[in-house]
């Protein structure tokens, strides 16, 4: 049980949990948490099921390994296969307080009229990230963005993006698609793991992508019951690669 102690501040630190809220949960002292957090008495096997259970962690991460901030928010590389990530800071993204523009459920479908006026853009949730995570979400000369994902459309047999995981992007252009397509192997090879965030003038899909032709773009689902949208090219607004997902399991 030696990583135990540091482990249960790491998750009340990391779901924002005081000693007092995070023994309530287990009916447990404030004060017998404290003797857990500093060593001086280990949790029954029971307690220590129900933490693990609780925070969806097995009983061998919570005793005998290091929590990472990932294992604890289920934050996800979802197999994408962009590995340009790096710490390079972009300018849209809130150094001080780690935050970053975040499109929730219910303003997903207002997302693709507004998203260009600057009072539907100033009422974005700030998503808030721990300071671990950042090497994750800064890549060079790109703006990041939160988007949530309001339906099953991008899932299959129990795989893939569900109702209310917290989708991570950053923004591209379809320049990259146009320069590819003259090389139909190198659009297969390069985007063929790579969900996007699709806003045309009136919609918002989350899909993968693949060029029709050098006007139109096919957003279509892993789900084989969920129809292919055709999308002409002018009619994009934004495109925004998904690099990570925050799963809404927890």
């Amino acid at each position: 049980m030696h990583k135990l102690p540091n482990n249960l501040k790491k998750i009340r630190n990391v779901k924002n949990l005081s000693q007092k809220s995070f023994a309530a949960i287990f009916d447990l002292k404030r004060a017998t948490l404290g003797a857990y957090e500093e060593a001086r008495s280990e949790p029954r096997i029971d307690t220590l099921i129900k933490i693990a259970n609780y925070f969806s962690i097995t009983l061998d991460q919570l005793l005998c390994k290091e929590l990472t901030v990932n294992e604890l928010l289920h934050f996800e590389d979802h197999h994408f296969s962009d590995k340009s990530i790096s710490t390079a800071l972009s300018p849209k993204v809130s150094i001080a307080n780690h935050e970053v523009l975040w499109v929730e459920a219910s303003q997903m479908s207002l997302y693709a009229t507004k998203c260009h006026l600057v009072d539907f853009t100033n009422t974005l949730s700030k998503y808030v990230f721990p300071d671990e995570l950042l090497v994750l979400l800064f890549i060079q000369s790109h703006i990041i963005r939160a988007f949530t994902v309001v339906n099953l459309e991008m899932s299959y047999a129990k795989e893939g993006l569900f109702t209310g995981d917290i989708v991570l992007a950053y923004s591209c252009t379809i320049a990259d698609f146009l320069s590819d397509f003259i090389d139909e192997y190198a659009v297969k090879s390069k985007y063929q793991d790579d969900i996007f965030v699709v806003v045309t003038q009136d919609q918002t899909y989350i899909r993968k992508i693949k060029l029709e032709n050098t006007q139109e773009l096919i957003c279509y689902s892993i789900h084989p019951y969920v129809d292919d949208k055709v999308v002409a090219i002018d009619n994009i607004k934004e495109l925004w690669k998904i690099t990570h997902k925050i799963s809404s399991k927890l």
